[in-house]
C-alpha cells in the first residue's frame, strides 16, 4: 500500500481527532479520506490533511458551528473574519454576564421601578422561531426579527414574546406593530397583540442582561400575589443599529391576572387539522364533569359572564371557555378579508375563509389537546350550531348537549321579529370608545333590562383582548351552506336541553323549539327576561338547568358502566 497513506487510526492520532469524529466529518463532506478501500470500506488519509484536521479541531474548540467550519475551510471570503467577530461579541457578552454576576452577589437583584399598567390591544404581524434552550433565545430572536423586517423601511415598533417557563425548547415570537404602511416579510401571520393588565418595568442596557430585570419583575408580582397570565413581552424602544449597547432601552411587560379572575388563560397550540392556536380558560375542579362553553360569532371567552361561569362551578362542574378562531386572542384569519354575504347566500362560497366544519374540527381538536375524551357541550348562538354539529359528527365526544339561543337551520340571522326595535346602525366602530358606546347602545335597545356599567366594562375588556369586526363576519359566514341539521339531530342519543330567550330579537324562539323537536327526548326552556344574551337575572335558572342535565347524563353513563349487560 502507498506509504503516504495513513490508516484512519494513525491519522486520528496525528490530527488530534477521534475515529468517530473523522467518520462524521467524512459524512458531512468536511474532511474526505484520500482513499477508501472498495472492498473493506477502510478510510485512508495523507499526512498533509492534518492541517485541515487540526483546523477543524481548533474551530470546534471555539464552539464554531460545523456549517461555518466548512465555509472557513473552503476559503470563503470573510468566513474567518465572521468567526472572529462572533467570538469577540461572545467574549464581550460573557464579560458583561460576569460583571452582572458580581453585582448580584454583592448587591442582590436589581430593583427597577415596577408598576401596574393597562395596555390596549394592537394589530401586529408575528413571526416565530424555535430556540434550543435559553442560551439559544438570542439567536432565535434575531432570526425572527430579520425575517419580520425583510423589505421593511423606516422606523418600526417591535415586541418580543417569550414564555415565562423555559424548557428544552423555547418558542420565540416577535411581533411588528402594524402602523401606517408597515408591511412585514418572512411569511408573517397577522393577528392581535392582546391588551390587558401588565406589570411593567424598564430595562436599560444589553439585551442579554434583560433576564435580571425580568426576575425582578416576577419577584415583584409574586410578593403581591399577582399571577402571571401569559408570555413575557419585551418592547424594544431603542434602535440597536444606532444606540450603544449599554444605553438600549427595553420596556418589559408581564401580563397579570385581573382582579377577580380565578384562573389564568392558557394557549393550546396546533389545534385540529388547521393547526390553529386557541386561548382557553379552565374554571373549577379539574376532576369535576367538564363543561365546554362555545360562544357565538365574535364572542370571546369572556362573553360567557363570569357570574354564570361561577354559578356552574358552584354546581360542582368544571367550566372550559375559549376564544374561537378569528376572535380574541386565538389565531386570526385577517389575510382572508371579509366574506361576500350576498354571493355566499346565492351559493358562491368562494369568499368564505372557512366553514362550520372547520369550527367543529377546532372544537374537537381542543378536546384532543386538553386530553378530554368526552365533555358536556354548551353552545350559544353560532356556538349552539357548532355544538349541534359536534354532537352529530362526533357522538363519542359528547356526554350531553345544551343549545342556547340558536337554530338547527342554515341561517345565522333570521328576519327580525315584528315589533322589535331595529338594531343600532351606523358605520363599524374604529376606536375603543366608539365600540364601547355601540355595545352600550345595543344593550339598552335590546328590549331586556341591562346593567349599563357591566356592559361597558365587558365591552372594554373585549376590545382590549382583540375585537375584530372582520373576524366576527367570517365566523358568521361560516355557517352559510352548512345545511339543515334537523335530520342529523334526530340521531343524537345523549341528554339534550334547548334554551331560548323569550325576548330574543336575533334568533326567533321558533328556531329553538324546532331544535328541541328534532332531538329525541330534548327539553325546551323558554326564559322570560332573556334576549340574545345572558342578563344576570337568568344566571341561577340557566346554570341550574345545565347542571341538572349534566347530572342526569353522568348518572346515565355511570349506570351504563355498571349494568351487567354493558
Amino acid at each position: 500500500m502507498d506509504e503516504e497513506l495513513l490508516s484512519i487510526g494513525q491519522f486520528a492520532r496525528l490530527g488530534r481527532l477521534s475515529v468517530k469524529q473523522l467518520r462524521h466529518y467524512d459524512e458531512l463532506g468536511l474532511l474526505r479520506p484520500a482513499y477508501v478501500d472498495a472492498g473493506t470500506g477502510y478510510r485512508y488519509y495523507r499526512a498533509g490533511q492534518a492541517r485541515e484536521a487540526l483546523s477543524i479541531g481548533l474551530l470546534r474548540s471555539l464552539d464554531v458551528p460545523l456549517p461555518v467550519v466548512g465555509r472557513v475551510l473552503s476559503g470563503e471570503t470573510g468566513a474567518l473574519e465572521s468567526v472572529r467577530v462572533s467570538l469577540e461579541a461572545e467574549l464581550a457578552r460573557r464579560r458583561r454576564t460576569l460583571a452582572s454576576l458580581e453585582r448580584v452577589l454583592a448587591e442582590g437583584l436589581p430593583a427597577p421601578e415596577v408598576g401596574l399598567v393597562r395596555e390596549p390591544g394592537w394589530r401586529a404581524a408575528f413571526v416565530g422561531e424555535r430556540a434550543a434552550g435559553l442560551e439559544d433565545v438570542g439567536r432565535a430572536t434575531s432570526a425572527a426579527v430579520a425575517r419580520l423586517l425583510e423589505g421593511v423601511r423606516g422606523p418600526v415598533r417591535l415586541v418580543g414574546l417569550f414564555p415565562v417557563d423555559v424548557g428544552e425548547v423555547v418558542q420565540v415570537r416577535v411581533g411588528l406593530i402594524l402602523e401606517g404602511d408597515a408591511k412585514p416579510g418572512g411569511g408573517a401571520e397577522v393577528g392581535v397583540l392582546p391588551g390587558g393588565m401588565f406589570a411593567r418595568a424598564t430595562h436599560v442596557g444589553p439585551y442579554d442582561q434583560i433576564s435580571l430585570t425580568v426576575h425582578a419583575v416576577l419577584a415583584w408580582c409574586a410578593e403581591r400575589g399577582l399571577a402571571v397570565s401569559g408570555p413575557l413581552r419585551e418592547v424594544y424602544v431603542s434602535d440597536p443599529a444606532c444606540t450603544p449597547v449599554e444605553e438600549l432601552v427595553t420596556d418589559l411587560l408581564v401580563p397579570v391576572r385581573e382582579e377577580g379572575e380565578r384562573m389564568g388563560e392558557e394557549r393550546a397550540f396546533g389545534v385540529g387539522p388547521s393547526r390553529v392556536e386557541i386561548v382557553y380558560e379552565r374554571l373549577g375542579d379539574r376532576a369535576a364533569p367538564p363543561v365546554l362553553l362555545i360562544m357565538g360569532a365574535g364572542g370571546q371567552l369572556i362573553s360567557w359572564p363570569d357570574g354564570l361561569c361561577a354559578a356552574l362551578v358552584g354546581h360542582g362542574l368544571q367550566v372550559i371557555r375559549f376564544d374561537g378562531r378569528d376572535c380574541g386572542r386565538s389565531t386570526r384569519f385577517d389575510g382572508a378579508g371579509e366574506p361576500d354575504f350576498g354571493a355566499a347566500l346565492a351559493g358562491d362560497l368562494s369568499s368564505l375563509a372557512y366553514t362550520l366544519d372547520d369550527l367543529v374540527a377546532d372544537t374537537v381538536g381542543l378536546l384532543d389537546v386538553l386530553g378530554l375524551d368526552g365533555v358536556h357541550l354548551v353552545g350559544a348562538s353560532l356556538g349552539g350550531m357548532i355544538a349541534q354539529a359536534v354532537a352529530i359528527g362526533h357522538p363519542g365526544r359528547v356526554r350531553s348537549l345544551t343549545s342556547i339561543m340558536s337554530t338547527a337551520g342554515d341561517r345565522m340571522t333570521p328576519p327580525p321579529r315584528p315589533g322589535v326595535p331595529p338594531p343600532v346602525g351606523g358605520p363599524p366602530p374604529t376606536t375603543r370608545e366608539l365600540y364601547v358606546e355601540r355595545m352600550v347602545a345595543g344593550a339598552v335597545t335590546g328590549g331586556v333590562a341591562a346593567d349599563v356599567e357591566a356592559v361597558r366594562a365587558l365591552a372594554e375588556r373585549v376590545w382590549d383582548r382583540g375585537w375584530s369586526l372582520a373576524g366576527m363576519l367570517r365566523q358568521a359566514a361560516a355557517v352559510i351552506g352548512s345545511g339543515d341539521r334537523r335530520e342529523g339531530l334526530g340521531g343524537v342519543a345523549v341528554p339534550a336541553l334547548v334554551i331560548h330567550g323569550a325576548a330574543d330579537a336575533v334568533a326567533d324562539p321558533a328556531g329553538g323549539r324546532a331544535t328541541a323537536q328534532a332531538i329525541a327526548g330534548a327539553e325546551f326552556l323558554l326564559v322570560d327576561g332573556m334576549g340574545h344574551g345572558f342578563p344576570p337575572g337568568v344566571w341561577p335558572l340557566v346554570s341550574a338547568r345545565i347542571a341538572a342535565l349534566v347530572e342526569r347524563a353522568e348518572r346515565g353513563q355511570e349506570e351504563g358502566r355498571t349494568s351487567p349487560l354493558s
